[in-house]
């Protein structure tokens, strides 16, 4: 039997489907008043109407109203107008340039669900790299961000999603035939992989696991690939992307130019 609460949900979830999307983002700004939501809100709205992105503004529509869907059933770790942004560039890469899309750091599967769906139109396959079991031991402290005004610690076995639980949700929600999950630890599961790598999305919170990342996936990069970063904001990951010798000694190349720097929370940029 149906409890009075999730009847309410239902209820809530199916009006909002009825509502024009630009209005929905619209309300939220208007109710939370954050700056994420006016972020949220600014990059739809430049999603709409940027005509170099090779679909109908009705098909616009459609896929932010799934992405909106996914947001409420899946809990993410993203704000909205970071995945809109991420998949903007997706979409402005050329059709001939070779090469999957790499996330490393899927959580519950709410942004591997959003990925998969465009992966799906643009016919690339999506690689998921996560341990499905958390945070990794680490002895990490220092990770004040622009968001946290203060030291914080992630206790190992945070932010986990089981591997069932992250294939159900992108089952349900996003695309999942062109998918391919790569369970372990990163250093175990990322020396062994050698396909060409058109987006690198890297979600991992810690310096030592995004050192590892970028050590065995940035070379894989394609040129005029994107590098997606959803930790630069915090103070000891923005060490490592800003370190020239981690770059030459580590990765094998000069370090590329990279805006926000301790200053946005993210970073998307295009190697050289």
């Amino acid at each position: 039997m149906e409890t009075r609460s999730s009847s309410i949900f239902r209820l809530k979830r199916n009006i909002k489907q009825l509502i024009p999307i630009p209005l929905v983002f619209l309300y939220r700004l208007f109710r939370f008043r954050t700056k994420n939501t006016v972020k949220d809100f600014v990059s739809l709205i430049k999603f709409l109407l940027n005509t170099n992105i090779p679909l109908s503004f009705s098909n616009k529509l459609s896929l932010v109203r799934k992405f909106d869907v996914i947001t409420d059933n899946i809990e993410c770790a993203h704000s909205h107008h970071e995945i809109i942004e991420l998949i903007s560039e997706l979409f402005l890469l050329p059709k001939d340039i070779k090469g999957c899309i790499a996330e490393a750091g899927s959580f519950k599967g709410g942004g591997t669900a959003k990925l998969s769906i465009v992966a799906k139109m643009l016919n690339r396959k999506l690689f998921v790299f996560d341990s499905f079991e958390g945070i990794p031991k680490h002895n990490e402290f220092a990770t004040k961000n622009l968001y946290i005004k203060q030291d914080a610690f992630f206790t190992p076995g945070s932010f986990e999603g089981t591997l069932d639980e992250v294939k159900n949700n992108v089952s349900n929600y996003g695309v999942i035939d062109n998918c391919e999950f790569i369970k372990g630890w990163f250093e175990n599961t990322l020396p062994g992989f050698s396909e060409s790598i058109v987006v690198l999305s890297i979600d991992v919170d810690l310096a030592s696991s995004t050192k590892t990342c970028l050590k065995h996936l940035y070379p894989l990069l394609v040129p005029n690939g994107i590098l997606y970063s959803h930790d630069i904001g915090f103070d000891n990951v923005a060490e490592i992307f800003g370190n020239d010798d981690f770059w030459i000694k580590e990765v094998g190349c000069p370090k590329p130019k990279i805006k926000g720097l301790k200053k946005e929370h993210t970073a998307i940029f295009r190697k050289p």
